[in-house]
C-alpha cells in the first residue's frame, strides 16, 4: 500500500492543494499553522473506509472542524464555512494491483461524509477479513499508523472492549487505534507482556519435562511467539543504535518493558529520558503492529510489512546527532513502509534528498532547493525555512555583533565604539564566533588595500 498524491478542497486552511508523495519517504515543513498537521489528518480520513470494516477500528470522516473559514467583510468580522469538503488520492492499494483513486467528501453542511468514492477501500478490507478466518491464508496486510505530537508516552487505558481485541487472537488488533495521533503505547507493553510470558512459559515447561537439561538447551526452547519477539526487538535495537540501548525484555517485577544499556546497565523504559522512551514506544508500536497483522512473517514482519506510517514532528524530544539519523533508522527498520512525516528540524533535512521535502506556504506547496542531503543545518534554515537570519533576532548579542561587523565593513574598525565591542564581544565569545575570524580577515586585508 503506497500513496502517490494527495488532493485537498476545502479543507482547513487548503482552497485547493494537490501534492505528489514519494514511494519511500516525504517530509512536510512549514511554520506554526502552516498546514503540516492538516495533511497527514487528511491522509487519516483517506483510510476511514478501509479501517471501518475491521472489528477493531471504526472511522470518523472530514468533521465541522474540518471545514475551510474564510472572513466575510464586514463590521462584526463574521466567519462563514466553504463547500465542498473534498479529500482525495490516489496510490496503489495492493502490491501489483494499479493504481487507484478514491475520496470522501462532505458536499453540504448537513451531509455526512460521502463513501461512494472510496467503496472499493471497503471491498479490499472485506476481502482480508474474510481470509483471515483460512488457517493457510499468508496474504500481507498492510500497516497503516499515525503518530501526532501526543504521543509522548502515552499509556491511556484501553476500553474493556479493546481490552478484549488485545487478547491478540484476531489479526485486526493490529489495527486498535492506528490512526490516532496519541497511539497508546499501553497497548505495545500489553502485547509485549503477554507474548513475553508465552516465551517464559514454553522454556518453564521444557525444564518441568526435562529436568536433567542444560541452561544451554533450555535457552533455545521457542514459542510461537519468539520469532515476533525476535522482530519486535531487532527493529527496535536498529533505531536505537545512536543511545546505545538494546535488547528490550518484559520485567513483571517493574511491570516495564526493559532496556539494557553497556555503560548505564538496565533501566525500564519509563526511567528513561523523553526522547529515548518516545522513540522506543514509537518503533516497538510499529514493529508490534508489523508482527500482529503478519505474524505468518515471522522475524521478518518487521522488514516485509508494506504499509504507511505518519509521524508528526519526528524530531520531537531528539538531540541534534539523533535527529540525523532517526530517518535513516526507521527506514533501515521498516523498510518497506512508507514513511510521510512533518518536521521544524534543519538537521532531520540535512538527511533527505531535496526531491522528498515538501515546502508548506500561504496555503501552497513548493519544492525544496536542490542539495538539502549532506548540507549544513545553517543553510537550511535560510533555503527551507525562511529565516533571513539564522541568529536570533532581537537578542542583545546578535545586535552588539551585528553592529561591530557593520563597523569593520565601513572601515571603521578603530573607532572607539568598534574597539568597545571587541572587548566585549571577545570576553563573551572567547575564540569561538566565526564571525570575528572572519572580520579579522577583512581588516588585514583592508589594510593592505590601504597600504597600512
Amino acid at each position: 500500500m503506497k500513496l502517490k498524491t494527495i488532493s485537498l478542497q476545502n479543507y482547513r486552511l487548503f482552497s485547493n492543494l494537490t501534492c505528489s508523495l514519494q514511494s519511500d519517504l516525504t517530509v512536510f515543513v512549514a511554520s506554526n499553522g502552516g498546514g503540516k498537521t492538516s495533511i497527514l489528518d487528511a491522509i487519516k480520513v483517506l483510510f476511514d473506509t478501509y479501517l471501518s470494516v475491521f472489528p477493531t477500528s471504526f472511522g470518523r470522516g472530514i468533521k465541522p472542524a474540518d471545514v475551510r473559514q474564510v472572513p466575510i467583510k464586514d463590521e462584526l468580522g463574521r466567519m462563514e464555512q466553504v463547500f465542498p469538503v473534498r479529500v482525495a488520492a490516489s496510490g496503489e492499494i495492493e502490491e501489483g494491483g494499479g493504481e487507484y483513486v478514491w475520496s470522501r467528501a462532505v458536499n453540504t453542511p448537513k451531509s455526512g461524509t460521502t463513501i461512494k468514492e472510496a467503496k472499493d477501500m471497503a471491498v479490499y478490507g472485506k476481502r482480508l477479513l474474510a481470509g483471515a478466518a483460512n488457517r493457510e491464508d499468508r496474504t500481507n496486510w498492510p500497516l497503516l499508523a499515525y503518530y501526532g505530537t501526543g504521543r509522548l508516552w502515552s499509556q491511556k487505558k484501553l476500553t474493556s472492549k479493546k481490552q478484549f481485541a488485545s487478547g491478540f487472537h484476531t489479526r485486526a488488533a493490529g489495527y486498535i487505534d492506528c490512526m490516532e495521533p496519541a497511539s497508546s503505547y499501553k497497548l505495545f507493553l500489553d502485547w509485549f507482556h503477554y507474548a513475553y510470558n508465552a516465551h517464559t512459559q514454553a522454556k518453564i515447561r521444557y525444564m518441568e519435562a526435562n529436568p536433567e537439561a542444560s541452561s544451554l538447551e533450555v535457552m533455545s526452547v521457542s514459542s510461537a511467539f519468539t520469532p515476533l519477539l525476535n522482530a519486535v526487538r531487532e527493529a527496535v535495537d536498529t533505531v536505537l543504535v545512536p543511545s546505545g540501548w538494546k535488547s528490550l525484555w518484559y520485567s513483571d517485577t517493574h511491570g516495564d518493558a526493559i532496556a539494557s544499556h553497556d555503560q548505564y546497565g538496565r533501566l525500564a523504559v519509563s526511567q528513561l529520558s523523553d526522547g529515548i522512551r518516545n522513540t522506543i514506544a514509537l518503533v516497538a508500536d510499529i514493529a508490534f503492529r508489523s508482527v500482529q497483522l503478519n505474524a505468518h512473517l515471522g522475524e521478518r514482519a518487521a522488514i516485509e510489512t508494506q504499509g504507511i506510517v505518519l509521524i508528526d514532528e519526528v524530531d520531537m524530544h531528539l538531540h541534534p546527532e539523533w535527529q540525523q539519523l532517526i530517518l535513516a533508522n526507521l527506514r533501515k527498520a521498516f523498510p518497506k513502509i512508507q514513511f510521510i512525516v512533518t518536521t521544524h528540524s534543519p538537521q532531520v533535512l540535512t538527511t533527505v534528498p531535496s526531491e522528498c521535502i515538501r515546502i508548506l506556504k500561504d496555503g501552497q506547496i513548493f519544492a525544496a532547493p536542490p542539495g538539502t542531503e549532506g548540507a549544513e543545518p545553517t543553510r537550511l534554515l535560510k533555503q527551507v525555512f525562511g529565516l533571513e537570519n539564522v541568529r536570533p533576532p532581537g537578542n542583545r548579542a546578535t545586535k552588539e555583533l551585528i553592529e561591530y561587523l557593520s563597523l569593520v565593513e565601513n572601515d571603521q574598525w578603530e573607532s572607539p565604539r568598534a574597539q568597545e565591542l571587541r572587548r566585549i564581544l571577545d570576553a563573551r565569545y572567547q575564540g569561538n564566533e566565526p564571525g570575528l575570524d572572519e572580520a579579522d580577515l577583512l581588516i588585514e586585508n583592508r589594510k593592505w588595500e590601504l597600504g597600512e
